[in-house]
């Protein structure tokens, strides 16, 4: 394959007479590339990282025409020198002949949510322009240049104080800085509840989580800073640490970086555990165990990160789905047990989330509209 002809190539591949060698070398470069002519554009670049990625065979997988097959893609230098040619002939390749398991490729989450007031308002943050929102209870709101949600104290203390809620969707996260000045990253299908002012009536700083959030709390000699979810509430005069209370979880998680937290069951059925940094805290419901971990795997989200170790594809899948707001199906429910380990930025397409997963060969996906299909 020294020399070519693109229209050669084009009328062999679409009547599946390419050589081994041609089928894999246009074949690599649809899987990685695509075939819009935006994406042609940027060819050379995106085949260098390609020669640069491919050090060892890749197991993808394709669908072409009507049979589907793995592809084992070993690239060197030669292939590449061969692609860079190839320019226009994949925009005359036939979307009726060539469909790709990821096609429908899905776009990362960002910063988006919704603040709802006391009296029922609602403020969609994404759509907000940057500068005071509104003053309520001698508090200003104000969205900052780059997406934070600020309380700001905007008069003299009031014992007036209203309950807002925030609350993200899937595919969306945000921050925000209560009016205490305790810092709030909020992960995404989550909500937290809170008192406009520094401090409830009982002068305690309390919050009501649903799902995740990370806290570095503003430090305080007087007022306790209380974090209410369905299973527990914790304790803290000023630390940093990670709720994790999905109530699809079968877990409530929380994990100490800083500081010292107190954590006890609402009802008093569990008793109370004491953690100290490095310290996770696992709630099942009936009983807390702390254990000590990597601090980093569990505020991995907040750092826009995917990192897993020995985590089971079930797992996996459920922050995932969460991030890139995809619902997952298994076509092989074994599968969902698999333990994978590896770190993905949360800000790649959903497509190099699931590439990493599959080149270890164990697990297959594809995507249909907002599905995500997995088998073995």
């Amino acid at each position: 394959m020294s020399q070519f002809s693109e229209h050669r190539i084009i009328q062999q591949y679409q009547a599946g007479e390419c050589t081994p060698e041609e089928e894999i070398m246009i074949e690599a470069y649809i899987i990685f590339i695509g075939t819009t002519s935006q994406n042609l554009r940027a060819m050379r670049s995106d085949l260098d990282e390609l020669h640069l990625r491919t050090v060892g065979p890749l197991v993808v997988r394709i669908k072409t025409r009507e049979s589907v097959r793995l592809v084992k893609i070993g690239v060197v230098a030669s292939s590449i020198s061969i692609l860079m040619g190839l320019g226009a002939l994949f925009l005359a390749l036939s979307k009726d002949n060539l469909q790709i398991a990821y096609i429908n490729d899905v776009d990362s989450g960002s910063d988006k949510a919704t603040l709802t007031l006391a009296d029922g308002t609602r403020i969609n943050l994404s759509h907000a322009k940057n500068g005071s929102l509104l003053k309520q209870s001698g508090i200003q709101i104000v969205k900052t240049e780059d997406g934070t949600l600020v309380y700001k104290v905007a008069a003299p203390k009031s014992n007036i104080s209203a309950y807002n809620t925030i609350t993200t969707p899937k595919g969306g996260q945000y921050k925000i800085i209560l009016p205490d000045g305790t810092k709030v990253w909020l992960n995404s299908a989550s909500s937290l509840s809170y008192h406009t002012s520094s401090n409830d009536i009982r002068g305690y700083r309390k919050v009501r989580l649903i799902g995740e959030a990370y806290f570095e709390v503003a430090k305080s000699d007087r007022k306790p800073f209380i974090v209410k979810t369905h299973k527990q509430e914790i304790i803290v005069l000023g630390t940093q640490f990670n709720v994790n209370c999905y109530k699809d979880e079968p877990n409530t998680k929380t994990t100490l970086l800083e500081g010292a937290i107190r954590i006890s069951s609402p009802h008093g059925k569990i008793g109370k555990t004491i953690l100290k940094p490095g310290d996770q805290a696992i709630n099942n419901g009936d009983e807390i165990r702390a254990e000590r971990i990597d601090t980093s795997l569990a505020i991995a989200w907040k750092n826009q990160e995917f990192v897993f170790q020995n985590e089971s594809l079930e797992s996996i899948m459920r922050k995932v789905g969460r991030w890139y707001n995809v619902e997952i199906v298994y076509e092989n429910n074994e599968v969902a047990k698999e333990l994978f380990g590896g770190t993905i930025s949360r800000y790649d397409k959903i497509s190099k989330a699931l590439r990493a997963l599959e080149n270890t060969g164990d697990v297959r996906f594809r995507i249909q509209d907002r599905k995500i299909l997995i088998t073995k």
